[in-house]
């Protein structure tokens, strides 16, 4: 089933609001401390997420086709 992208964030941010814990806390303090950076601190902050998610995809999908091997 299909899930509008607006659903999955607001899906998100209610089950950070109701379970608080130490990631939850860390994207709150990343939240805030993108929120008073300059233009140019706000774009290395966005640069080093996209590395950071670029990793993470790259990551997960070598752990997939490790997966697929196995089986």
């Amino acid at each position: 089933m299909f899930v509008p992208p607006e659903d999955e964030v607001a899906e998100y941010v209610s089950m950070f609001l109701e379970e608080k814990n130490d990631f939850f806390d860390l994207i709150l303090a990343t939240m805030r401390s993108y929120k008073n950076l300059d233009r140019s601190g706000r774009e290395v902050l966005c640069k080093t997420s996209a590395d950071i998610k670029e990793h993470i995809i790259s990551e997960y999908l070598k752990n997939e086709h490790t997966k697929k091997e196995d089986d």
